[in-house]
């Protein structure tokens, strides 16, 4: 048994900013993939571990993975 935490999304918008290039909206954003798994077994990724208890895994767990971005409209 095991639950895993697999993506979460950050963003935060400014709308009608005055500051001269008519920018309508300025939106800056943050994801981050494979959070966290929590488990009670020893395997590095408990998603890879069938019915009969056999680990298709390779011995490595998932890898982070980092967004960042911003989204600007004129």
């Amino acid at each position: 048994d095991y639950w895993r935490i697999t993506d979460i999304t950050l963003s935060y918008s400014l709308r009608d900013l005055d500051v001269g290039m008519k920018i309508k909206d300025l939106k800056f954003y943050g994801t981050l993939f494979n959070v966290y798994q929590f488990q009670k077994s020893s395997v590095p990724d408990a998603s890879l571990v069938d019915a009969r208890v056999y680990d298709y895994g390779n011995g490595y767990p998932l890898g982070r993975r980092f967004i960042l971005g911003m989204n600007v409209s004129f």
